[in-house]
Formats: structure tokens, C-alpha cells, sequence
């Protein structure tokens, strides 16, 4: 992990000394180090741990002896995706999967959303793709939903205004990015969308 520090010029000739810490001015992670007049350090075999905050401090002393200290704001450290919850075909509430869906049914999923402990959910995409990965449809939203708690979400456009194709298979899909960049993926188990639904009786006389 580098650490870049910018300073104007009136510090060309200054040394710099930092340390690390997990608190504000601490250094349980790298006591103080003379970096010279780099401004740029590499903290290596620093022992760094998901979810822990880092703190930066800069000493800097010019040509006069003089000093000043400078911390850092903190930067959490997050190096797992976010969890995504399942998401399923059709805008049953309760979890009831869709199968097949009506071309004059409006586009919708239930989602059980989606949570990041460390850097907190940046975005997420609600996407329906063909098993060949052909994007047909993308909406962007913030996560807003409780992770574990369903919920349906409705794109108020009609499956018929897409080029759905007869007997092909397609999948919601959620892909949710953290605050560090991370990205997470959930595809549902795929549905067919088809003009009508097939109704059979059968009467029958003794």
C-alpha cells in the first residue's frame, strides 16, 4: 500500500518522517520511519486487517529545525466484495419464483438486497440477460432495501418492448459495487417470456 503525501514547493527541502497507526497520531502499525524527502511510502509487511481504519501521520522539518505534524483523515481498509441476497424472477414479495412471464406484464424482480459491513454499498445494476450474456435491459439504483428483507422492484416497461426471443432463457442479474470498488454478483435461476399462458381442462362424463 502506498502513500502519497502532496506538498507545495516551499517544502523541497524538508525531511519527512510518518508512522501508521489504527488511531488518530498512533503507530501500532509502523512506528515512525524516516522517509526523506520522498513523498510517496511503501508500507510493506505491515500486517494490515479487512475492516481496520489506517491513520497517516507526516512530521515535517525544514532546513531551520523547525517542525510541523500532519494527520490523516483515516482510510478504511476493505479488501471483501459486498454480499448480495438472492434475487427472484417476478415481483412476488413473498419469494415465489417465476418461471415464465407475459409479454404484457410490466418488468420486475424481488431482491432480498444487499450490505457491506466495511466501506458501505456504493451502487447497484438490475440487469436481464440472455444465456449468451446479451445485456437487454440495465437500471441503476441505490441499494435500498434491508439486507435479507424482499422487496419488489418494477421498471414500469412492458417485457414486449424488449426483443425478448421465443424459447430463450433469461436471468435477472444484480451486480452491487462497495466504496472500494469492489463488485459482487446474483443471477436468478432464469425465466421465459411467452404471448399467453396455456389453460387445460378436460371434462369427462360416467
Amino acid at each position: 500500500m502506498c502513500f502519497l503525501f502532496l506538498r507545495s514547493s516551499k517544502f523541497t527541502q524538508c525531511a519527512f518522517v510518518l508512522q501508521t497507526g489504527s488511531q488518530p497520531l498512533g503507530c501500532q502499525i509502523k512506528d515512525l520511519t524516516d522517509v526523506s524527502k520522498n513523498t510517496s511510502f511503501t508500507c510493506n509487511g505491515c500486517g494490515l486487517r479487512n475492516g481496520e481504519t489506517l491513520y497517516v501521520t507526516v512530521h515535517v522539518t525544514n532546513g531551520a529545525g523547525l517542525s510541523t505534524t500532519s494527520n490523516s483523515k483515516g482510510i478504511l481498509l476493505d479488501d471483501s466484495p459486498p454480499t448480495v441476497g438472492d434475487v427472484i424472477d417476478g415481483s412476488d414479495a413473498s419469494g415465489r419464483d417465476v418461471e415464465t412471464a407475459l409479454k404484457e406484464w410490466n418488468i420486475s424482480i424481488s431482491w432480498t438486497g444487499a450490505e457491506d459491513r466495511q466501506s458501505g454499498i456504493k451502487d447497484c445494476v438490475w440487469s436481464i440477460e440472455s444465456s449468451q450474456n446479451t445485456t437487454l435491459f440495465n437500471f441503476s439504483f441505490t441499494n435500498q432495501i434491508t439486507y435479507g428483507k424482499s422487496k419488489t422492484y418494477h421498471a414500469f416497461r412492458k417485457y414486449k418492448e424488449l426483443k425478448f426471443l421465443k424459447d430463450e432463457i433469461y436471468f435477472n442479474v444484480i451486480r452491487c459495487s462497495n466504496g472500494a470498488g469492489l463488485q459482487s454478483t446474483t443471477r436468478s435461476n432464469g425465466f421465459q417470456v411467452i404471448l399467453w399462458h396455456y389453460s387445460y381442462s378436460y371434462n369427462c362424463c360416467w
